[in-house]
């Protein structure tokens, strides 16, 4: 009996010392790595996270030492480059845009893009690599092989790479997103298509065609879970999701979706809108700044409310929409790692014009579980720093509805007033 509960002391003090080492690292590397960033003159105008910047530099490690660990003559470099290309090539047809599998990873948006553009990087540099040593090695001994078949497809695929390195260029992406993604795809497209004939024939579960398969099924796997969601959340056997668009102020734009089935969003994160009416074949990520029933002589169906401050590309083109009138909208998502503020006695949030759009679904999720008395959080407090009083007409509505439920402070400045 007394080893037993000498067994049970002993079991109980290790949990709580685990426990308590857990919470420390845990702490530590929150802290410390996963949410610091890189110095400028580190990052560069990435600005990347520590968490970033060293799953970085273990993954040029690995296929620094794919390359050149045991490597036998010039031949041999030349057929690891091609293979460590078709090993990368396996994440990037994941796509560069935030998806179900990066969500599950529990990856932030801004990391899953900067790691896209390094593996996509490194591929370039590998296929480059391995296009102008085999032409040097091989090339000058037969002048007519780009003339058969195969060498049709090797042109083929180092031309599509060659114009994949043109478009990587940041400052091309910022101006033309939209036609340049399109063109990425299109690209990268012919650039598997040509390397499928490029492979010397083998079975489909054999090396190096067994990575090209697993590239193609995690596209193929990713497009299907895109669709399936989306027909889940769009379509109901009543009706299809709908948006109607009005413009708020001067210079900004509220979107209200209709949804046919609710839409399950924490604090947070974000979903991808399309109407195509507007912008066929486009999604691009906003935030739900709010949420409501529609009246029972609609449904009584949840409404998404997103507000949007016009750039360029489709969210330009919101302001050519009739007002009120309704538009087919398609809605994906929700995406993104929610934080907990339930834990904290006093929640501090801040927001500079158009930003208020992420802050409001805090205060509603936060008060919300006030009233419901599952928060250990009794103080909130908004600082909304706006450039024109017309920004105030953006969320008038809502920001009404929280001062409504008696909250302990709200602060709106404006700068000169």
């Amino acid at each position: 009996m007394g080893s037993v509960i000498l067994f049970l002391l002993i079991s109980s003090f290790s949990y709580s010392i685990a426990q308590v080492v857990y919470n420390h690292v845990r702490r530590f590397f929150l802290r410390q790595i996963y949410f610091s960033l890189l110095p400028r003159w580190l990052g560069g105008c990435l600005r990347m996270s520590r968490y970033c910047g060293l799953l970085m530099i273990i993954y040029v490690n690995a296929n620094v030492c794919l390359l050149v660990v045991d490597m036998k003559d010039g031949s041999d470099f030349t057929r690891r480059l091609g293979r460590a290309a078709l090993i990368n090539l396996v994440p990037l047809c994941a796509g560069g845009r935030f998806n179900q599998i990066a969500h599950v990873l529990s990856s932030r948006p801004d990391n899953y893009l900067t790691l896209h553009k390094c593996i996509g990087l490194v591929f370039i540099i590998e296929a480059s690599l391995h296009s102008i040593l085999s032409w040097l090695l091989d090339g000058f001994s037969k002048p007519l092989a780009l003339r058969s078949f195969s060498g049709t497809n090797n042109l083929k695929a180092a031309s599509s790479v060659g114009a994949l390195v043109l478009l990587s260029i940041p400052v091309l992406w910022k101006w033309m997103y939209e036609p340049l993604s399109i063109l990425h795809l299109a690209l990268s497209v012919t650039m598997i298509t040509s390397l499928w004939f490029h492979l010397p024939s083998a079975s489909i579960t054999q090396i190096p065609r067994l990575y090209l398969i697993l590239a193609i099924s995690i596209f193929a796997l990713i497009k299907l879970i895109f669709f399936l969601k989306l027909l889940f959340l769009n379509v109901s056997t009543e009706l299809i999701s709908t948006a109607t668009i009005q413009q708020v102020g001067e210079n900004g734009i509220e979107v209200r979706v209709t949804m046919p089935r609710p839409l399950r969003f924490r604090a947070g994160q974000f979903v991808f809108l399309s109407i195509p009416r507007l912008a066929l074949f486009q999604y691009h990520p906003f935030q739900v700044a709010w949420e409501y029933l529609s009246d029972k002589s609609d449904g009584g169906r949840q409404v998404i409310v997103i507000i949007i401050q016009p750039r360029h590309g489709f969210t330009s083109r919101l302001r050519l929409a009739v007002p009120f009138k309704r538009y087919t909208a398609l809605v994906e998502g929700p995406y993104g790692n929610p934080t907990k503020l339930d834990q904290y006695g006093t929640v501090l949030l801040f927001a500079t014009g158009i930003g208020i759009a992420g802050q409001l679904p805090y205060m509603n999720e936060q008060l919300r579980l006030y009233r419901e008395w599952r928060t250990k959080t009794r103080r909130h407090v908004l600082y909304w720093e706006i450039d024109a009083e017309e920004y105030r007409y953006w969320v008038n509505e809502w920001i009404n509805e929280i001062l409504s439920w008696n909250i302990d402070y709200v602060s709106i400045t404006q700068p000169g007033r």
